[in-house]
């Protein structure tokens, strides 16, 4: 036995002997004990012993309080947290025979919430858990997880309901020589980044650029002014990426510079608990008079099967209904990861067009970070959706939602 393994046992000795005297864990205790056990999970092949550190791993998730005054793990994170493992514990005793255990194992990580249809149907069909199958149990869950898919939920929406909405105004889009928009086309040189081809190539050329120019990471707000120019010198200054919403700030207003109507568009999720959302861009096209799906974050549009580009609306009804879609050849995460579309489109995206909002006015600093700025919004949610963001205006009609641009 190495050092370091029999150092990680004693750390996690340790912990399981907190969890049984005290239950009460500082954040700091708790994440150590977490990674130890996780360490030395990682570090076994043997699928009999890897049950060890998994069965304390889940009796920690599990035990764990913290103390009121300091920093402390949602029980709905420790579940998850469980789920996943529970889920290993499955894999580990399907792998050497013990069927009940391996299928109560998988009960228990499913009623905590563990839902990756995908992961579960690869390892029944050809790999962990290949050995319970054929079990009836096994079957009604896989069921059960199937039905818990971003798509399915999707599917099962309230259908959209033409309304008499009289209150709601018009989106508005500032023109592109009006406030700084000059200033925005000409410090990209965006009339050289277009192009000179037809309507279609001069938007995917504008989107490519915006998608190659400023670096993505989700899990930074950047601190600068919420406008196109500022967001690109505080990359350039940090080497730090900008988030999704900041992305296609920078985006619309590309676009508006250059004479194209453009919205930042927030695709939300149906559970108000999942704070995982992603913003989007739709910009105006005359040619097919219609707004098409544009996504700055993955240098991703989304086209049917004779490749004629689709809406955000588009793509909701053919996730809905089943037809065909195809992504993009270049669609990409920060020109590393090239996007699947049955990962991007039938799960991401799926989860989050339950509820889809728009600021009403499209101009440059929309969302302004530091300045005075009040932003109405509309949000279209679906028949029979009790919403829980609180705009100025919801409507459950997509005409009056992708009305023309005036």
């Amino acid at each position: 036995m190495t050092t370091k393994r029999f150092f990680a046992m004693l750390v996690a000795a340790f912990a399981m002997a907190m969890v049984a005297d005290a239950k009460v864990f500082t954040f700091e205790e708790f994440r150590d004990s977490v990674i130890s056990l996780k360490t030395q999970r990682e570090s076994i092949k043997d699928f009999g012993a890897c049950i060890v550190p998994l069965e304390k791993l889940v009796a920690l998730y599990e035990a764990a309080e913290f103390p009121q005054d300091e920093h402390r793990i949602d029980k709905a994170v420790l579940n998850q947290m469980a789920s996943f493992d529970y889920y290993d514990l499955a894999c580990c005793y399907a792998r050497i025979g013990k069927k009940k255990t391996a299928i109560a194992m998988l009960r228990k990580s499913v009623d905590l919430g563990w839902d990756n249809y995908g992961n579960l149907m690869w390892d029944i069909n050809d790999n962990d858990l290949v050995t319970i199958a054929k079990d009836k149990q096994v079957k009604a869950i896989i069921e059960e997880v199937k039905m818990r898919q971003p798509i399915y939920k999707l599917k099962q929406s309230g259908p959209y309901c033409k309304e008499n909405v009289d209150t709601i105004p018009a989106f508005r889009y500032q023109s592109m020589n009006e406030g700084n928009l000059k200033q925005v086309r000409e410090y990209f040189r965006l009339d050289s980044v277009a192009g000179n081809g037809d309507e279609l190539s001069r938007i995917k050329n504008i989107l490519t650029y915006c998608h190659n120019t400023i670096r993505h990471d989700g899990s930074n707000y950047a601190f600068a002014e919420n406008d196109a120019i500022d967001l690109y010198h505080y990359y350039k200054v940090t080497g730090r990426g900008i988030n999704c919403r900041q992305l296609a700030t920078v985006l619309m207003e590309m676009y508006l510079s250059m004479g194209f109507k453009a919205r930042i568009v927030s695709c939300m999720p149906m559970d108000s608990n999942d704070y995982d959302s992603h913003v989007i861009n739709c910009v105006w096209s005359e040619t097919m008079h219609k707004w098409l799906y544009v996504d700055p974050t993955m240098n991703a549009w989304v086209t049917d099967e004779n490749d004629v580009m689709l809406s955000i609306a588009e793509v909701r009804e053919r996730l809905v209904d089943g037809r065909p879609m195809v992504l993009n050849d270049e669609a990409n995460h920060n020109n590393e990861n090239k996007q699947d579309k049955g990962y991007y489109l039938e799960t991401y995206m799926a989860k989050n067009l339950y509820i889809i909002a728009c600021p009403m006015e499209c101009k440059f600093n929309t969302e302004s970070r530091y300045r005075s700025s009040t932003v109405d919004f509309i949000q279209l949610v679906p028949s029979g959706f009790d919403y829980y963001t609180h705009p100025r205006y919801t409507t459950s009609d997509p005409d009056i939602f992708w009305q023309d641009p005036e």
